[in-house]
């Protein structure tokens, strides 16, 4: 006889049992809502205005003026880092600045050693400023600020120092 458990308070009990898993389930949600929406708006924050999605490789392989450097690129196996996530900043010298230097392209690609040694003295993690290239490399920027998605490109007057 005292087993009798009366419907009003099982009735009460599962209306608090649902509305504490709808709580739950809410408060879930818009944790992950507020999660996702700061993300991406640090991702967003991260792009350059200038950068319309090229990464910097992209960037360098679209300027006619620098096509030697980025086969260079390519061939070194830099390409596909430089296509992640950075920031980078690279110094790629000109077509003429390479023609120019005692290093030729045939020496480079018959010398993997040596163009991936060339290559990654024009490759930085970070970015620098085009005064600071200047000034501690002693090359002259000719392009400024050619930015990327993840980094920025500077083509110079030759190539850099090792």
């Amino acid at each position: 006889m005292f087993n009798f458990i009366s419907t009003k308070s099982n009735a009460k009990y599962s209306i608090m049992k649902l509305s504490l898993k709808n709580l739950l389930i809410s408060s879930l949600m818009l944790t992950v809502t507020v999660l996702v929406t700061t993300v991406s708006s640090q991702a967003q924050e991260t792009t350059p205005p200038n950068a319309e999605g090229k990464s910097v490789f992209e960037v360098v392989n679209s300027i006619d003026e620098t096509s030697d450097f980025a086969n260079l690129l390519d061939k070194s196996g830099y390409a596909q880092i430089l296509k992640k996530q950075g920031p980078f900043t690279v110094l790629v010298p000109s077509n003429d600045a390479i023609k120019a230097s005692d290093t030729s392209m045939e020496k480079l690609n018959e010398n993997p050693a040596q163009l991936k040694s060339v290559v990654q003295g024009h490759l930085y993690q970070g970015e620098v400023p085009a005064e600071k290239v200047e000034s501690q490399m002693g090359v002259t920027v000719q392009d400024k600020d050619e930015s990327a998605s993840n980094g920025v490109v500077y083509v110079i007057d030759q190539i850099a120092k090792q």
